[in-house]
């Protein structure tokens, strides 16, 4: 809709979605890093005590550097 405001990752925005500057603070990449962009969310996953060797491989994966790469390269904001 023309005009409506959103919230979406930033790695989800495209040429007809305009990011906001929260007290002239853009959200680029940077911003959020180091946390002077306000409006932000974590990627939380949660998982029971317990978990299989599948569940296992994606976690070491995700925080692997292949995974860092593959979240940096599609926009996300990785876990320094």
């Amino acid at each position: 809709t023309r005009g409506a405001i959103g919230y979406i990752s930033l790695a989800s925005m495209g040429s007809e979605v305009k990011p906001i500057s929260i007290d002239k603070v853009a959200p680029y990449l940077e911003n959020l890093k180091d946390n002077s962009y306000l409006l932000s969310r974590k990627f939380i996953l949660c998982t029971l005590m317990t978990v299989n060797y599948q569940t296992e491989a994606f976690i070491d994966f995700i925080l692997s550097e292949n995974g860092i790469e593959v979240i940096e390269n599609n926009g996300y904001v990785s876990l320094d």
